[in-house]
């Protein structure tokens, strides 16, 4: 099985962090997310504890990817693409059309979401 780079995995833990965080916010889709779910968002209190926690989230998304990279031995960026679409195909937006199916979710705070999740699987 291939090493792990835990210096790789943590440079791209922060640059997912950053994404996010500029995806949140009114310079991307903070904006259209306010808009759609005014309930959570007015609730929404960022504090620099929220910050870490997602920040640790976020490393273990990372974490978690990278070894699957590893332990299937994916060494070609089309491969490690492909799964990492697999990946949030199988898991963040079906457990997304559940929220909207069974929780009544809206759709668009769903597509919002999810689209955070495709991109932190290619972190």
């Amino acid at each position: 099985m291939a090493k792990t780079n835990y210096w790789s995995i943590f440079v791209a833990a922060i640059a997912a962090f950053v994404f996010s965080s500029l995806y949140y916010s009114p310079l991307l889709l903070g904006g259209v997310w306010r808009t759609v779910d005014p309930v959570v968002t007015t609730a929404a209190k960022p504090s620099g504890a929220t910050a870490l926690v997602e920040f640790g989230r976020t490393l273990v998304i990372t974490l978690v990817i990278a070894r699957v990279l590893a332990m299937l031995q994916v060494a070609d960026w089309k491969s490690a693409v492909q799964l990492a679409v697999l990946l949030w195909l199988g898991f963040s937006a079906a457990m997304w059309v559940g929220a909207i199916m069974w929780e009544k979710t809206p759709s668009s705070v769903a597509v919002i979401h999810s689209g955070d999740w495709l991109v932190k699987q290619f972190s």
